[in-house]
């Protein structure tokens, strides 16, 4: 069994408006439902309401959870939540500001909770303007550069794989 967490997609993050986004999320979405699986949808505080595609695709679906975060790092109200629905230690993530929220949370619940976790490389995203250090880039729109960001630095992590899923644009 797996949990899936979706970090961040909220109308305040510019990066969770990317529509090659949303299939990959609604992929897992389903296969969460497939396999009666946990979801666990994760918003920082303040920052907007998850995006509707995902709320829609999420209507009584029983096994949902919201949680608040007040910080990038989301792994404790994360860790809480899986604690009251499942004893399994599987992860799949997805979201928004890999290089923040995303990264931290990753290396966190792995790290220091025990988790195995799984990112799934084509349902994570980040935007800039100018592209830092160590990244793989994928597509340049306007002044953005739209990239997946510290990936493979988390693929040193013990307890993290990648699932790479995305096609190279």
């Amino acid at each position: 069994m797996h949990t899936l967490a979706i970090i961040d997609m909220q109308s305040e993050f510019e990066a969770s408006k990317n529509k090659d986004l949303q299939p990959s999320i609604l992929r897992e979405i389903n296969l969460c439902r497939r396999n009666n699986w946990p979801i666990i949808l994760v918003e920082y505080f303040n920052s907007g309401n998850t995006c509707r595609f995902i709320t829609n695709n999420l209507r009584n679906y029983n096994k949902l959870l919201y949680i608040i975060k007040y910080e990038d790092d989301g792994s404790m109200p994360i860790d809480r939540a899986v604690r009251t629905i499942t004893r399994s230690k599987n992860l799949r993530v997805v979201g928004v500001n890999t290089d923040y929220c995303v990264k931290q949370t990753a290396v966190s619940l792995a790290r220091d909770y025990g988790y195995k976790v799984n990112i799934v490389d084509d349902g994570c995203w980040t935007l800039y303007h100018t592209p830092p250090n160590n990244v793989d880039l994928y597509k340049t729109s306007n002044e953005n550069m739209c990239h997946r960001v510290g990936i493979r630095d988390l693929k040193m992590v013990k307890n993290i794989s990648v699932i790479c899923k995305r096609k190279h644009m």
